[in-house]
């Protein structure tokens, strides 16, 4: 019988990635073709077996956690975190705004694939169909012919070297040392140095406070010195503990002398360009702004009030910004009743 985490296997096999309804009627219909029909021994009924979407979820997680599947973005793993909580507006706010749900929810938002080894072949389960294909045996995509494989150590490192490239595009000291790699850096310069050597590489000074050992892909580096790309960048707010967060871990913070920024969870960090703009603390209701640009504090601070109002708090209030209180009259106020916030006793205070 094939089991549930194999039929998706299966019908990720051919490659691509897909959105969560395509793959699970694609599952579903392998699954149904080789689960087996039981029979009652007490009265005889032939009782087919019942698809379960419930299932089909964990079978997905399942594959997740064992390396074999992942996702085009990081809002499943966020919204699972998050603890799938509801988000429930109060009653004010369901009369000022109509709440739309997501047709997907965020656990199985994106894209999901196979987890391929970088050379065609994908990892394919102990199967019985065209042929038996052993637990650990890898299947060639163009043949479909299982083969015995063992990565070696440099396919092991190629394969690391893929995924820092994707997560960051480029890589430094500082990244792999964030990773906590076995050998750190040294372990993988000889064979980044080939890649250089090879022309798949190229070696430079690319992100500032990174040293000079720096490899990363033509078009990375083009994109890096495009204007036309950072111009139209918009905000991003993040919790500061977001692996796509790299301020206070392999960058430095900016310097300001209001409040010492930390990495903890609950702290949200807003983005302008890569570049970090705003920094709050709900829990000590304060907020540092590392610029004072108000072309950009203003749909910085829009964009850390979209992201508030989306967890399940109730309300949140700020009582300063930048060390100046928001009980008295200031640009700051200003700045934060256009983002949504209105007064009240102890400051500022977003109705979530």
């Amino acid at each position: 019988t094939l089991t549930m985490p194999d039929a998706v296997l299966t019908a990720l096999s051919g490659g691509g990635a897909f959105p969560i309804q395509l793959l699970s009627a694609v599952t579903k219909t392998i699954w149904l073709e080789h689960a087996e029909a039981q029979v009652n021994s007490e009265t005889g009924e032939i009782i087919f077996p019942a698809w379960g979407e419930r299932q089909f979820e964990e079978a997905l997680w399942s594959l997740v956690w064992q390396g074999k599947m992942t996702n085009s973005s990081f809002a499943p793993v966020r919204a699972l975190l998050h603890g799938g909580k509801t988000v429930r507006a109060p009653r004010r706010a369901a009369r000022r705004r109509v709440t739309m749900r997501p047709p997907t929810p965020l656990a199985l938002s994106g894209l999901w694939s196979a987890v391929s080894c970088g050379d065609g072949r994908t990892v394919m389960p102990n199967k019985p169909l065209d042929g038996v294909i052993e637990p650990g045996m890898l299947e060639n995509s163009d043949t479909g012919i299982g083969m015995a494989h063992t990565a070696s150590v440099e396919e092991r490192e190629l394969a690391l070297i893929d995924s820092l490239l994707d997560r960051y595009g480029v890589i430094a000291a500082p990244l792999v040392d964030k990773e906590r790699i076995a050998g750190g850096f040294s372990a993988l310069y000889p064979v980044l140095k080939r890649m250089e050597e090879h022309g798949t590489l190229v070696r430079g000074m690319f992100v500032k406070g990174f040293g000079a050992a720096q490899f990363a892909e033509r078009d990375t580096v083009d994109a890096l010195r495009s204007d036309t790309q950072w111009h139209s960048q918009s905000c991003v707010a993040l919790d500061v503990t977001d692996p796509a967060n790299l301020t206070g871990s392999a960058i430095a913070w900016p310097e300001q002398d209001y409040l010492k920024p930390a990495r903890r969870s609950g702290s949200i960090i807003v983005l302008k360009q890569g570049e970090p703009v705003l920094f709050s603390v709900p829990k000590s209701h304060k907020i540092v702004s590392f610029t004072a640009d108000e072309t950009i504090l203003r749909p910085s601070c829009a964009e850390l009030a979209y992201v508030l109002q989306r967890q399940p708090s109730g309300s949140i209030s700020f009582s300063e910004m930048n060390g100046t209180s928001l009980k008295a009259r200031n640009e700051y106020r200003q700045i934060l009743y256009a983002a949504g916030f209105v007064d009240s006793p102890q400051g500022m205070k977003l109705y979530c």
